[in-house]
């Protein structure tokens, strides 16, 4: 599950670092550029600094990137003049409304997204304490985020999950303490009630976060290797990984191969490779008997 995030963000880093989907100067030399100067910047760091500013590669590399941006002249602080000083969320924007097919579809999708948490909280307790987490950490983490999604929605807001970007910062700086963690938490919300700090965030270009994304998510492909290689992967194992890895990967390359499914199977598998990885795992490791040895493993787990 681990790999399969890592290797499903891939894409994502290299879309943004060519100037994000739609963008009138998509894979232009100056959007590859401005990515490889923050790519640049973060290894630099990374491999030469010490203390906070290796710490802090990823921020000091953005930072950098976006003064050479405006330098570029790609920066446009035209929203940020526009934008109100302050927004507040309204409660209950919408009716409540039940209809069993969007439930369900919504359950299962959820089901997937609880395994992929489950995936984020081992990426970062492997990558970054060098353990497993423990059963109260993953039941708080689900716990949490299911109960925010119900505040959430009063809201108007989709239901939360863990974010694999930012699963793959903590692996890359190893800080975990919770006083950052709510410094971040301070920051969001702050952008969330005065809209002049989203915009300033949102104003910075694709191709710095693409530079930036693609080493973040590149570390959580080390650690899903990491945790792989703790398992004997022959046989048994070896078979679960190729087979759910491949029809993962399968999917998201060649989605037009679903196309005569259920428009819900097309939605929960035909465009993530988590969710057919994370499905073909947990069938597979139900069906295929299991050696002597794993049971006794299994049962002293």
């Amino acid at each position: 599950m681990v790999l399969s995030v890592g290797l499903s963000l891939i894409p994502i880093s290299v879309d943004y670092w060519a100037g994000g989907t739609g963008a009138a100067d998509y894979g232009s030399l100056s959007n590859l550029f401005l990515g490889f100067i923050v790519l640049t910047v973060i290894l630099v760091l990374q491999e030469f600094a010490g203390g906070f500013i290796k710490k802090a590669a990823v921020l000091f590399g953005i930072f950098v990137g976006y003064v050479a941006a405006i330098i570029m002249n790609k920066v446009d602080f035209m929203p940020l003049m526009q934008a109100s000083m302050v927004s507040l969320p309204e409660f209950m924007p919408f009716r409540p409304a039940f209809h069993l097919d969007a439930i369900i579809a919504v359950a299962i999708i959820y089901i997937a997204v609880c395994v992929k948490m489950v995936g984020d909280m081992n990426s970062i307790t492997l990558g970054a304490l060098n353990r497993e987490p423990t059963l109260r950490e993953l039941r708080g983490n689900i716990t949490t985020s299911g109960l925010f999604s119900i505040i959430g929605g009063m809201f108007g807001t989709f239901p939360h999950a863990s974010f694999s970007q930012n699963v793959g910062l903590v692996v890359s700086t190893k800080v975990v303490n919770r006083a950052s963690m709510f410094f971040c938490g301070l920051v969001m919300l702050l952008a969330g009630i005065f809209p002049k700090i989203s915009v300033l965030f949102s104003s910075m270009p694709p191709a710095i976060l693409g530079g930036a994304l693609l080493i973040v998510f590149s570390s959580i492909i080390v650690t899903g290797i990491q945790m792989l290689f703790r398992e004997n992967l022959n046989g048994r194992n070896g078979t679960i990984v190729a087979l759910s890895l491949g029809l993962g990967f399968a999917v998201i390359s060649v989605p037009e191969a679903l196309v005569q499914l259920p428009e819900m199977v097309q939605l929960i598998f035909g465009k993530s490779m988590v969710n057919t990885t994370f499905a073909t795992a947990f069938i597979l490791n139900l069906l295929l008997p299991k050696s002597k040895e794993g049971k006794a493993k299994w049962g002293q787990e």
